[in-house]
């Protein structure tokens, strides 16, 4: 009983060891912000410009990453976003966002092993995240896919 709550510990911590200095962490939030919120309105072209220079000004920004994959995703270009949920989740491997999308995209790919992997990490690093529930309703077929 006690060896998968020991598996799940890494899980649980995202890699403190990429942090940035105070000011180039600073501009890489202000700049994921705003792609953040250009990614909610669907705007996904103005989106990637903001989120690739939020990047460059924090590598290991996993939240910038994922709506960087997200924004591709909006584009239709699956491998693009596969590529930044992976980057996303090598730094922070419970990022809720990046969970639930790259489980999304793996269902609507056929690989539902892979959607319940992402289910089963939400449920255990962020049981009640709505990102959570999302994708745990989307592989139980309750609620559409948002790929």
């Amino acid at each position: 009983m006690i060896l998968p709550v020991l598996a799940a510990l890494p899980l649980l911590a995202p890699l403190a060891a990429h942090a940035v200095p105070g000011p180039y962490e600073k501009a890489s939030n202000m700049l994921t912000a705003r792609g953040v919120k250009a990614v909610a309105q669907g705007d996904a072209l103005d989106a990637v410009p903001l989120l690739e220079r939020a990047v460059v000004a924090d590598p290991a920004n996993a939240r910038a990453l994922t709506f960087l994959a997200r924004a591709w995703q909006q584009q239709g270009k699956a491998q693009l976003a596969r590529k930044y949920y992976d980057l996303a989740l090598s730094i922070d491997p419970v990022e809720p966002d990046a969970l639930n999308w790259s489980g999304q995209m793996a269902l609507a790919s056929g690989d539902k092993s892979a959607a319940q992997i992402n289910r089963d990490r939400l449920g255990i690093s962020c049981p009640n995240c709505p990102q959570h529930r999302e994708l745990a309703d989307a592989i139980a077929g309750v609620k559409p896919l948002n790929p």
